[in-house]
């Protein structure tokens, strides 16, 4: 009995960790490397070095093929790059997913 509660409080530790939520950041966040800091989604991928060390750019990282966590209240913005000549054809799956509640869950 007591190793099931150890099992399942690993288990619980290694989902809270992979959430970012050991890092203190939220679910609409990507926690930089060391947990100092969090950036938005939307930043992870996009180019630019937001956490400092770039830890949000790793190789061949894409903003396909991804789920999307959002805030209520808050605008993000993604480019999607343009398909490569010799890699046609060209797929990207995006999942947007809002908090709901009372403000509801659209997505424009």
């Amino acid at each position: 009995m007591i190793m099931k509660a150890i099992h399942c409080s690993l288990l619980a530790a290694l989902a809270l960790m992979l959430l970012g939520v050991c890092y203190g950041c939220k679910i609409s966040e990507y926690p930089c490397k060391g947990g100092a800091s969090c950036v938005p989604l939307d930043k992870y991928c996009d180019g630019r070095d937001d956490c400092g060390d770039g830890s949000d750019e790793p190789k061949m990282c894409t903003v396909c093929n991804r789920t999307y966590y959002g805030d209520i209240g808050r605008t993000y913005t993604l480019t999607v790059p343009p398909p490569q000549w010799n890699r046609l054809p060209f797929l990207c799956h995006l999942t947007f997913t809002a908090s709901g509640h009372e403000q509801g869950d659209i997505v424009q």
